[in-house]
């Protein structure tokens, strides 16, 4: 069996325009003017780590991560964004931004990998699955 000790991942830094310097803004989706993104469309990628107004923030936009889920998710469940920053399943009509990677509950830390730089959109429902 393979294992994988270093996978490819594309972060960047982004200056923080409002307060994400708290323990439940971490992993959350951003946008590229350093605010809380509000669709998989209008999305940065995901934060790594905390930030107050003005200061650089890490931000993951492929790769593996985890992630903040806004409702229940299961393995293989392709991901996009609330208006919260949070990960829900996405549906037809919206930009897939990632994968989860195992079940997770609303509310809790997710792991998925994410392709954030060039988002899909799901024609429909199928699509989505």
């Amino acid at each position: 069996m393979a294992v994988i000790k270093e996978s490819p991942q594309f972060q960047h830094a982004v200056t923080a325009t409002i307060n994400l310097d708290n323990s439940i803004a971490q992993y959350v989706a951003v946008s590229p003017d350093g605010g809380i993104a509000t669709t998989g469309k209008t999305t940065s990628g995901i934060l790594q780590g905390k930030a107050r107004i003005g200061e650089s923030m890490a931000v993951l936009s492929v790769g593996f991560s985890k992630f903040r889920a806004a409702s229940g998710l299961s393995a293989g469940d392709r991901l996009t964004i609330t208006t919260s920053g949070w990960m829900l399943k996405a549906d037809s009509g919206y930009h897939i931004v990632g994968r989860c990677l195992a079940n997770v509950t609303s509310g809790s830390v997710g792991s998925g990998v994410f392709q954030c730089a060039n988002p899909n959109y799901a024609y429909s429902t199928e699509g989505a699955a």
